[in-house]
């Protein structure tokens, strides 16, 4: 009983945040519910997605939102060895969220010049 107390304490009054943070959410409701504890409230609303944040800067260049992919857009050096590692995912997705976060219209013009380079892609017709 302790321990299900402790879990909802711990997810209480915090923002969700990582890449694709829906995918990690419905596992999190769906421990709740196999505990039979309520989760907090606002647990689902409180979210800071890297994938939707990326969507809104890079959208015309992104063949997906997965990690790799945004970050190697974003010119962050990726380690394939070490992807689908939990702390090195954390990290990653750290440095992508940073450097989207405090983009201005500056940045976001030299994205639209340098990215399809990095991404050796055109951008899709009617976006952006």
């Amino acid at each position: 009983v302790f321990e299900h107390f402790y879990f909802r304490q711990l997810l209480t009054n915090v923002v969700v945040a990582g890449q694709n943070v829906r995918f990690d959410l419905a596992f999190i409701m769906a421990t709740f519910k196999r505990l039979g504890i309520e989760p907090p409230d606002g647990l689902d609303r409180h979210l800071y997605d890297l994938s939707t944040l990326a969507l809104e800067h890079l959208k015309p260049w992104l063949n997906s939102v997965s990690l790799p992919q945004i970050a190697k857009a974003l010119g962050v050096k990726v380690e394939e060895s070490r992807l689908h590692n939990s702390l090195y995912d954390v990290e990653l997705t750290m440095k992508c969220a940073a450097i989207l976060q405090r983009a201005g219209w500056l940045k976001r013009l030299w994205w639209s010049y340098i990215v399809p380079r990095r991404l050796a892609a055109r951008p899709k017709k009617g976006t952006f």
